[in-house]
């Protein structure tokens, strides 16, 4: 995947990226500052670079793989990762999103299984990481710019964070506020928890709300390898949550 900052050369520079997608300099400051491009502007830098989809700074990895295991050749139990995935949410129907990990790296046999839930919020990520109520949870945020206010030790619920993972579409932003003394990413390696980015939030969020909170697993192996069998049965093993 190209960062921003090869997207914006390859459309001839800031002004030149501006007036190709008909914006001011001020919005390719904004991409550099998420590391990431909104998705009105992808047709024209499509058509301006040639480039995939895929190779975009926020886009979605790929779309969502919908595969029973009972399809999968006996033999191959690792499938095959999209190029540029590092990481992949794994719900107990079999369906599997790929993406970017962030955080932490999940130690082999032990990826976090949770209840993928998701949140709605504005503002307050690092509260809801660590709000009790969200114990056992996988949490899908819908909102772009997590991140941004990077992360402190007075806006918290709890000591340590209750959620087992989180969900996003945007790669984390750099944080902008005066009160944040660590990026997320740092914080959320220093209490285990794993990330990924990449992700179709909307259609996450709507099977979520139309079928209920499934179970997940969410996997970011330092070594790069999948065995998506063994995840499938580990989500529709977990007995859930209770009350």
């Amino acid at each position: 995947m190209r960062t921003v900052e090869d997207i914006i050369a390859l459309l001839g520079g800031p002004e030149a990226a501006a007036q190709r997608c008909g914006i001011g300099t001020e919005a390719v400051r904004k991409w550099r500052q998420s590391r990431a491009i909104p998705a009105r502007h992808w047709p024209a830098i499509l058509q301006a670079t040639g480039l995939p989809l895929s190779e975009i700074p926020g886009a979605p990895i790929a779309e969502t793989i919908m595969q029973s295991p009972d399809t999968i050749p006996a033999g191959e139990a690792d499938l095959r990762a999209p190029e540029g995935a590092s990481a992949a949410l794994v719900l107990d129907d079999g369906t599997v999103f790929w993406g970017r990990g962030f955080g932490a790296f999940t130690p082999a046999g032990g990826a976090p299984v949770g209840e993928v839930c998701f949140n709605t919020g504005m503002t307050g990520y690092q509260e809801t990481l660590t709000d009790p109520s969200y114990a056992g949870q996988i949490i899908t945020f819908t909102f772009p710019h997590i991140g941004n206010v990077g992360a402190n030790p007075e806006d918290i619920e709890a000591t340590t964070p209750a959620a087992r993972g989180l969900v996003v579409k945007q790669d984390l932003t750099e944080p902008a506020n005066w009160r944040a003394t660590r990026h997320l990413d740092d914080w959320l390696k220093s209490h285990g928890v794993p990330g990924i980015a990449g992700v179709d939030t909307r259609a996450l969020t709507v099977r979520i709300r139309d079928a209920g909170a499934p179970n997940g697993v969410l996997c970011y192996p330092a070594d790069g390898k999948f065995d998506i069998q063994a995840l499938r049965a580990q989500a529709r093993a977990w007995p859930g949550l209770v009350g």
